[in-house]
């Protein structure tokens, strides 16, 4: 059996999280219950960001790729939401295979592992927020074939939070 093991990352992005939905609280309370007056359009832009960083972290991040995953014989067990979420089983002969993509950031490049179910990216593994994707993808690898790597493009990334 093999669990995955979530990086220090996993803590800064639920922290960041937490931080962004206390901010977005106050400011719709202020706007919403308080004294009602004219927004200016700096305002509603840096609104605007602050709500699109929080659903790009929390459903982005955090519904597809803070995932706890389990690997038992036959089977693959995953709970999105950082574990919290609910416990999705599948059959690793149900996937038709699994893709990689490589993400550079300024101090390193990170891959992230996509298993295709129904030519869906049902299940993204990053080496991002896991310290032993290593461990994780040489356990796949022994049950799935891999049908190829894709160039990393944030916009389908983007996309695919509300898929």
């Amino acid at each position: 059996m093999t669990k995955s093991k979530f990086s220090l990352w996993v803590v800064l992005t639920f922290f960041v999280i937490l931080i962004l939905s206390g901010i977005n609280y106050l400011i719709f309370s202020k706007l919403f219950v308080g004294e009602s007056g004219n927004i200016s359009f700096g305002i509603l832009i840096f609104i605007g960001l602050l709500v699109f960083t929080w659903i790009w972290l929390t459903f982005g991040e955090l519904r597809t790729k803070i995932i706890t995953i389990v690997i038992d014989s036959n089977l693959i067990f995953v709970r999105n939401f950082g574990g919290l979420g609910r416990k999705v089983s599948f059959g690793l002969d149900e996937f038709e295979g699994y893709k990689t993509s490589l993400l550079p950031s300024k101090y390193r490049t990170y891959e992230y592992l996509y298993l295709i179910k129904n030519g869906k990216k049902t299940i993204k593994i990053s080496q991002f927020y896991h310290s032993n994707y290593s461990e994780l993808k040489i356990e796949l690898r022994k049950n799935i074939k891999f049908i190829g790597q894709e160039n990393f493009n944030y916009l389908r990334e983007l996309k695919e939070i509300f898929k």
